[in-house]
């Protein structure tokens, strides 16, 4: 068998690769146009009552019985097969009623070809779907972006590419392409760069294939390693003008290696070639089937069959179930859109593992345990495999499994460079669970755990600012709960205390009511920081001990009467002192706020400074006054804090406005309450108005909804300005100005720039379509709706479609300035005439709707030829 050497495949790549790289280069992309711009014979399916007049038609029915094909169909298969048969039928029917389908919905955005394949298991691995979608369009050139998605032999296979196409010659196209392919389920990947040359009848193109993914483990084979192959085709396919339901195709195809699998895995061949001839049959654009020969080296060679669904953007359901359209999908305007043609499969090629590179031992390590039950915390478990030289293992396959209701973040990885992967799994269930890994048949296991989840953990001191003296205690108590508020029993709670403090007793997990206390002392006199940590959260307390008795607490407000924003405190003062009425420092307080909203910004427990004073922040969001306490030993003092009321601010607008005075359409009132930055739900609203025309659409007594909005609805037969005045609970009120536009307007005139004296469009001139001025009017406002609308008349004309232009709402900026509309050059094919021939007469008008009033302009008639005076492409 002949191989290529490396100099002499490195030839062809450079060929090719610089041979595609100059086709994209040498074929900018031009000035963008709609994408429907195909060619001025293109000829349109149907036809479609005139905008100007009513049109009667005639429907006739066929006769046939319903579901006929179908029937047949069936019974063919249930006399030559039986059951099987029947079954094989359904398959078949269901699979390409959902291509048909599926390419249906996907022709609103392009060209899309699916194929569905259902074997006897039920497996749709043969299955494919292709998806072209042009992204800029004109007359010379399209720039397109093509996807794919297929998977084969059980390979989940993506392609994404974009391309150019030119069309700067009457007879060709030349373009150039980019793919990028991934083996999503093999992980390999690789790039492809393409060149195509089309004409009527022929097409040719090439391909080139460059893997971008190394040596790793293959999914094929245990001992193997994989990677794609490098390669290129040859493409050529043509049909018969005479006859174009028939075509037929042939590729040249080689690729690069040992051990490529150009046919399937099973047989695997050294630097690979393979021609391919095969004829199709397209009865009508929807449907081609086709029939391949490939032969390779070695005796190698398949047949294939193929049934494909096709449907192009634009056209319509009749023309793609009629032959006579085929010739036109054969043509260089017709297969402007057309997919790329190149194999979206990933060739590979594999390589035996060195017999020291393969995993033959691993082991497991817990790096995070006892993570809280929350689902959010996570234990690792980490892996490292080894050969039988005891040398790490690198990229080999690995997949986990966990027992329980543990959940994973992965359930396949590989090993990195020094042999090591690991694995993160999450929980809502306190337990142990199992966590294993294998490669091949060899599998690892280890314990993982998870302990009870601790949403609130509440650290008080039950006995605070005891003596100093090593003997007397205080005590601190901690409560969890979980998230539903339930007490956790049985978690273990750490504790620990600073500032030289001793810990004499403690308990080291929650009990039934999931509590825990601590008792503690200290020499010292000072706070003590007071901690406890559960299920991953840890709060703290300050506690104190002191060397003479607290006489007295006294609490006063040393900033008071703060707004109720949320955001504006009130600061609480306590003083404690001694029997001498000296300040006492370093006394632990802890303060207490009575029923209310109040919300304290501040820690609860604080140590008193130098001057025996500790302060409490409070904010809230309801003027309200609020009792606050502070304790301190055995003594507690309290005081009011007073929140005050927060002015509402009023927001005012007319939205729509401007609207037109007949009597139905409306302008809309809103008002926007809020407080503090906050909406404020619930505010009555009051509606008065300063016009006696106008009329209420709404209620005039509201109330603000939980964004603070109340609105009012009027309408007017009378174009006027006047004020609407909204009064909020009674007292506070604001104010807007409110306009309705008079309904009379036009009169309507429309012209056509480029029909000379007297009104002649040249086809030549009308190729991006004709422009349609409406000319600015009496009255126009911005809200105004403008439509055009066309037809074109004559018997040789019949298949050109009316148009209706889409709404244009006039702006602010375009009031009192012409509006320039486009008739689209799709909706003017079928254009002919000349000398001694009918010629086509192209009728427009503009419709103008104010509100509920609709004008209409006076039919523009005007005569299309392909020769026009003063034309001079003739």
């Amino acid at each position: 068998m002949h191989k290529i050497s490396g100099t002499e495949r490195s030839r062809h790549f450079c060929f090719f690769a610089w041979l595609q790289i100059f086709v994209q280069v040498l074929f900018p992309l031009v000035p963008i146009m709609p994408h429907s711009v195909l060619a001025d014979s293109l000829s349109l399916s149907s036809a479609t009552s005139s905008p100007f007049s009513t049109v009667h038609s005639t429907t006739s029915t066929d006769s046939t019985l319903p579901y006929a094909g179908t029937l047949n169909t069936v019974a063919s298969s249930l006399s030559s097969s039986g059951k099987n048969g029947v079954v094989n039928s359904a398959k078949s029917a269901a699979s390409g009623y959902t291509s048909s389908t599926t390419q249906q919905w996907l022709s609103q955005f392009g060209t899309a070809r699916v194929q569905l394949n259902i074997d006897d298991s039920g497996n749709w691995d043969e299955s494919a779907i292709d998806f072209l979608a042009p992204l800029y369009d004109n007359k010379n050139a399209v720039l397109f972006t093509q996807l794919g998605l297929r998977a084969p032999d059980g390979r989940t296979t993506g392609n994404i590419g974009m391309g150019v196409r030119t069309f700067y010659t009457d007879k060709w196209m030349f373009g150039g392409n980019v793919f990028f392919d991934d083996d999503f389920t093999g992980k390999n990947r690789r790039v492809g760069i393409g060149a195509e040359a089309w004409t009527d009848y022929l097409k040719l193109s090439a391909n080139t294939y460059i893997g971008t993914t190394e040596w790793h483990s293959s999914r094929d084979f245990e001992d193997y390693n994989e990677k794609p192959a490098d390669g290129y085709d040859i493409r050529a396919e043509g049909y018969l003008p005479t006859y174009p339901l028939l075509g037929a195709r042939a590729m040249y195809e080689q690729y690069y290696g040992n051990d490529v699998a150009l046919f399937d895995k099973d047989h695997l061949q050294s630097n690979p070639s393979a021609i391919t001839v095969g004829l199709n049959y397209t009865p009508v654009p929807l449907v081609t089937a086709g029939i391949d020969y490939k032969h390779g080296q070695d005796s190698m060679d398949e047949t294939r069959f193929s049934l494909n669904f096709h449907y192009t953007l634009g056209q319509s359901w009749q023309s793609q179930m009629s032959s006579d359209q085929v010739a036109l999908r054969r043509s260089l305007a017709g297969s402007r859109y057309d997919l790329v043609e190149r194999n979206n499969e990933i060739i590979l090629q594999y390589k035996k593992k060195d017999d020291t590179a393969v995993l033959t031992d691993m082991t497991l390590t817990s790096v995070k345990d006892n993570s809280p039950a929350d689902g959010i915390a996570t234990n690792t478990v980490t892996l490292h495999a080894i050969t039988s030289d005891n040398k790490a293992a690198s990229n080999a396959s690995i997949t986990w499994a966990v027992t329980g209701s543990a959940k994973l973040s992965t359930t396949t990885s590989m090993t990195d460079a020094n042999g090591n992967a690991s694995v993160n799994l999450t929980s809502t269930t306190a337990e142990q669970v199992i966590v294993s890994a294998s490669s091949g048949t060899l599998t690892r296991t280890m314990p993982s755990s998870f302990s009870l989840s601790v949403a609130s953990l509440n650290l008080n001191l039950t006995k605070n600012n005891s003596q100093a003296d090593g003997n007397d205690q205080n005590i601190g108590q901690v409560v969890l709960k979980d998230a539903s508020g339930k007490v956790l029993s049985g978690v273990a709670v750490a504790w620990q205390v600073d500032s030289g403090a001793t810990i004499v007793s403690s308990e080291s997990a929650t009990d039934s009511d999931g509590e825990a206390t601590i008792n503690f002392t200290s020499k010292t006199v000072g706070p003590v920081k007071l901690s406890a940590t559960a299920g991953g959260k840890t709060e703290s307390v300050n506690s104190a001990f002191i060397n003479q008795a607290i006489s007295n607490v006294t609490v006063s407000m040393n900033n008071n009467n703060a707004p109720a924003d949320g955001n504006t405190a009130n600061v609480a003062q306590a003083v404690v002192t001694e029997s001498n009425g000296q300040p006492m420092v370093g006394v632990s307080v802890t303060w207490s706020l009575g029923v209310g909203s109040a919300k304290p910004v501040s820690p609860l427990t604080v140590i008193t400074n130098s001057s025996g004073i500790a302060t409490l922040n409070l904010t809230d969001t309801v003027a309200q006054d609020i009792h606050v306490a502070a304790s301190a030993g055995d003594k507690t003092g309290n005081t009011t804090a007073t929140f005050a009321e927060v002015p509402s601010i009023l927001t005012i607008t007319m939205s729509p406005d401007n609207s037109p005075a007949d009597g139905s359409t409306q302008n809309v009132a809103q008002i926007t309450v809020t407080r503090a930055g906050n909406p404020v739900e619930g505010a009555s609203v009051q509606w008065s108005k300063s016009s006696a025309n106008a009329q209420y659409a709404s209620a005039t007594a509201t109330s603000t909804n939980a964004q603070g909005v109340a609105t009012l609805s009027l309408t007017d037969l009378t174009a006027e300005q006047f004020t609407v005045t909204a009064t909020v609970n009674g007292s506070n009120s604001t104010s807007v100005q409110t306009t309705f536009t008079p309904t009379d307007f036009g009169p309507i005139a429309i012209s056509i720039p480029e029909a000379g004296n007297p009104l002649i469009v040249s086809v030549n001139l009308a190729l991006d379509g004709v422009d349609v001025v409406v000319a600015a009017y009496n009255n126009m406002t911005a809200g105004d709706q403008i439509t055009v609308s066309s037809v074109i008349s004559g018997d040789e004309f019949r298949k050109t479609l009316p148009y209706t232009s889409p709404i244009h709402i006039v702006s602010s900026s375009e009031v009192g300035q012409n509006i320039t509309l486009t008739i689209p050059s799709e909706n003017l094919m079928k254009v002919e005439g000349g000398d001694g021939q009918p010629k086509a007469q192209l009728n427009v008008r503009a419709d103008i709707t104010k509100g509920t009033v609709t004008k209409s302009s006076d039919t523009l008639k005007s005569i299309i030829d392909t020769c026009a005076p003063g034309d001079t492409g003739c």
